[in-house]
């Protein structure tokens, strides 16, 4: 019985061994107003593992704009929630007046801190491709769960909506959302507030 016990503390110890190698943990330091994030390293590149909390000069927004100014929200409507669940910005504030790109990497800084960008949908992509059917993961990386705001606030606490820098047209843009085992890209127009992660240069 002494065996098996030693011998299941051995597993354990190797598999977590094994999660800790396949994903570098780091921390970003914004210079612009001093708050951190936790960072994950994918296959050579360092994307943040939580939600933007940078305000700037960025206008809090009060109500729905279908494309108007940069605006950022708070999610479901709680200033309390900007803390753990970041802000949800529209695609103007997610692109502080950057041209969109679809290229990987996007070249994109935008509301982004010096030194990181706003990944495009390749770059989106490849994170999906590169966590496969990690679900343990999967579900740590889309935590904590902000939802979107589009004159409603949808799927608070269920979801993370993610703003790309490639657009569709004049009004919409690409974004993505994933949850549990699931990376799914689809459009909205640009007014819409969602969550930004940005990646390392």
């Amino acid at each position: 019985m002494e065996k098996i016990s030693v011998l299941i503390c051995l597993l354990v110890v190797l598999f977590s061994s094994c999660h800790k190698q396949k994903y570098e943990y780091g921390v970003l330091t914004d210079p612009r107003d001093g708050k951190t994030y936790k960072t994950v390293e994918f296959a050579d590149h360092e994307w943040m593992a939580e939600n933007l909390r940078y305000e700037g000069n960025i206008e809090l927004g009060t109500e729905y704009d279908t494309i108007g100014s940069p605006r950022r929200y708070y999610p479901n409507g709680s200033q309390s929630a900007v803390e753990e669940k970041g802000y949800l910005y529209n695609w103007k504030a997610a692109m502080n007046g950057a041209e969109a790109s679809d290229e990987n990497p996007s070249g994109v800084q935008g509301v982004c801190p010096d030194g990181w960008h706003l990944p495009s949908m390749l770059e989106w992509k490849s994170l999906k491709d590169e966590l496969g059917d990690d679900s343990e993961y999967m579900k740590e990386f889309t935590l904590p769960t902000a939802g979107a705001y589009n004159g409603t606030f949808i799927n608070y606490g269920n979801r993370l909506y993610f703003w790309s820098s490639s657009k569709v047209d004049s009004a919409n843009a690409y974004f993505c959302t994933m949850y549990d085992l699931y990376g799914i890209t689809d459009i909205a127009d640009q007014g819409t507030g969602m969550s930004v992660r940005c990646v390392k240069n």
